[in-house]
């Protein structure tokens, strides 16, 4: 019997299995500028300008995947789709519009900016396959007086690939920048779009409402932004309304009519809303959480207070009891605490119906009602007391925080984060970005007040602009604590340090004071107390002198280190990113995202 032994190569499902793996896109870092130095004997109290955090730029690069087409007519033909599977404009801006009209049928995901297209690009007609589709703003010809990426070729894009889309964001443009008008044709063929993203829309009229119902069985993530004269009640639909008949009836009969049945808008699969209100002819926007009955994540931006109240309301009067994520973004800086209480408050009232035995239980085997995360941007702390507990009622589920202060004058209290520490059990991830702290942080959190509640936390995120000096220790005030081990002396300041510092808080002088000729830092090669300083990561140096900002790190890293956190991991203290070195074994990576970093 004769056997031939077959290359695994040749095989088409290995092939494309090898064709994940082959790089397309370079990455190359630009770093950011050097971070501002001070003067010896300059110890800022104000922020400093603040450090761009590095730039990545992403280039096309098919060396790799070219060599392997060059093998075999067997390999080219396997291995082409992976070449062409995304484009990305300008990334593949030189890509000739000759070769998209051949390979147009292989594009996959299409993203555009934009000047992606002028009037001699004609290989949008042969790009009928996609899966995902961005359709950014467009810039304007004042003299033309039309976009330089039309909007009928934007129709005709989306038509030709509403069958196989799963993706689509569409920034609509009108005639001089005004929002563009749907039309109910683009959107009644997309039977398997997941995720949907509208941006600079005319929404009256219902014709928002019409655009959703038409995907309300498919559509998963949904997020709006400007869209624009949705009043209150444009989610009760009327389906009588388009047929001709009924309304010359109604016309032109003197018998009188019954009055017509409003359906309420249902998108049953949507699991995270994104909503975005922006001008006063858009309060109706609002109703629109209401829809969807088995929301899990919610991120809500208010024009006004009355937009959070009604929001309050109806999930209140709806029983959202599926919802696990809200995040409140406060653009115009309108929002206070008393608002995001009341909003907490009904997302609690939300779950009391009768859940489900699927529902997560406690350790008394009784079912958790609450949020997961929750993430507000309060401009004022009125009422403190009543937000610290409204959280503490989520404690039983809540998993991470994040809590952003962005008045210009407001201070946080000195009870504010030790209720949350010392209530919230499973606490997982804890951000805290205030103003100004009048108030000993070390002193409020230490070991000496009693250990944390939240033994699973595994991400510590503080900024703040202004810190006072924090009181002496015990070890400090002696003479000989400079002990060197394992880095501890980059961070040992001394006493005679203290003492200058203390001087200078109570006097003015332009004298130069010595007052530490080096500090050694740590770096992510050299450990200081167990941690590790991430450097491609850090946004933000230099907010006070570094003799004084590596004083308050020492505290903190002393801080969290007499606490029995064994699962912590990053340490984010005034946008610079720390590590632990002792992470135990099997615990999975802490992802970082760019916004943990900006103080």
């Amino acid at each position: 019997m004769v056997t031939t032994q077959r290359n695994p190569l040749d095989v088409s499902e290995i092939l494309l299995r090898v064709g994940y793996f082959l790089p397309l896109w370079k990455l190359s870092i630009q770093p950011p500028p050097p971070e501002p130095r001070l003067r010896p004997y300059e110890i800022r109290r104000t922020q400093l300008p603040q450090n761009k955090p590095p730039t990545y730029i992403y280039t096309f690069h098919p060396q790799d995947l070219r060599s392997c087409l060059q093998v075999s007519k067997h390999w080219h033909q396997v291995l082409l789709p992976f070449l062409w599977e995304i484009y990305t404009y300008p990334a593949m801006y030189n890509v000739p519009s000759t070769r998209i009209n051949r390979i147009g049928h292989l594009i996959r995901t299409l993203r555009l900016q934009d000047d992606a297209f002028d009037p001699h690009f004609t290989g949008l007609e042969y790009v009928n396959q996609l899966r995902e589709l961005d359709i950014p703003q467009q810039s304007w010809n004042q003299y033309e007086f039309e976009n330089t990426f039309g909007m009928q070729i934007q129709k005709r894009l989306v038509r030709t690939n509403c069958d196989g889309l799963r993706a689509l964001a569409w920034h609509g443009y009108g005639v001089a920048y005004h929002p563009a008008y749907f039309d109910l044709e683009d959107f009644m063929w997309l039977r398997h779009v997941r995720f949907l993203r509208l941006d600079n829309w005319f929404g009256g009229q219902g014709l928002l409402a019409r655009v959703l119902d038409g995907v309300s069985g498919t559509v998963e993530i949904l997020e709006l932004y400007q869209i624009v004269d949705v009043l209150q009640g444009a989610f009760n639909m009327d389906d009588q309304a388009d047929d001709a008949m009924s309304l010359w009836t109604a016309m032109t009969s003197d018998e009188p009519q019954e009055p017509r049945r409003l359906r309420r808008l249902v998108m049953p699969k949507v699991r995270t809303l994104k909503l975005t209100v922006e001008g006063s002819r858009n309060e109706g926007l609002v109703e629109l959480a209401a829809c969807c009955p088995n929301l899990q994540r919610l991120s809500f931006t208010p024009h006004r207070d009355a937009d959070v109240v009604r929001l309050a309301k109806d999930i209140e009067e709806c029983g959202l009891r599926s919802l696990q994520s809200l995040t409140i973004k406060n653009k115009e800086n309108n929002l206070d605490g008393v608002q995001c209480a009341t909003l907490l408050q009904s997302c609690m009232e939300a779950s009391k119906e009768p859940i489900s035995s699927t529902k997560t239980t406690n350790a008394t085997g009784q079912a958790r009602r609450g949020l997961e995360k929750i993430n507000i941007k309060p401009s004022a702390f009125e009422n403190e007391p009543r937000l610290i507990s409204r959280i503490v009622l989520h404690a039983d589920t809540l998993r991470s925080l994040k809590l952003t202060l962005c008045g210009e004058f407001e201070v946080m209290s000195e009870n504010f984060l030790p209720q949350i520490l010392y209530q919230c059990h499973h606490l997982e991830v804890f951000s805290v970005k205030v103003k100004r702290v009048q108030f000993d942080l070390f002193k409020a959190l230490g070991s000496s007040s009693g250990p944390w509640a939240c033994r699973r936390l595994r991400k510590f995120i503080f900024s703040a602009v202004e810190l006072p000096i924090p009181a002496l220790e015990k070890d400090e005030e002696e003479e000989d604590d400079e002990e060197v081990q394992g880095g501890v002396d980059a961070l040992s300041l001394g006493r005679s340090w203290f003492r200058r510092m203390r001087n200078m808080t109570n006097r003015s002088t332009n004298r130069a004071i010595d007052v530490l000729a080096v500090v050694k830092s740590i770096s992510s090669t050299q450990p200081a107390m167990g941690w590790y300083k991430h450097t491609s990561a850090t946004t933000q140096l230099g907010v006070r002198s570094k003799a004084f900002e590596t004083m308050l790190l020492r505290r903190a890293f002393r801080m969290l280190n007499s606490q029995d956190l064994k699962q912590l991991e990053v340490l984010v203290w005034n946008g610079v990113l720390y590590e632990r070195s002792n992470v135990p074994a099997g615990i999975p990576p802490v992802k970082i995202r760019l916004g943990d970093l900006r103080p």
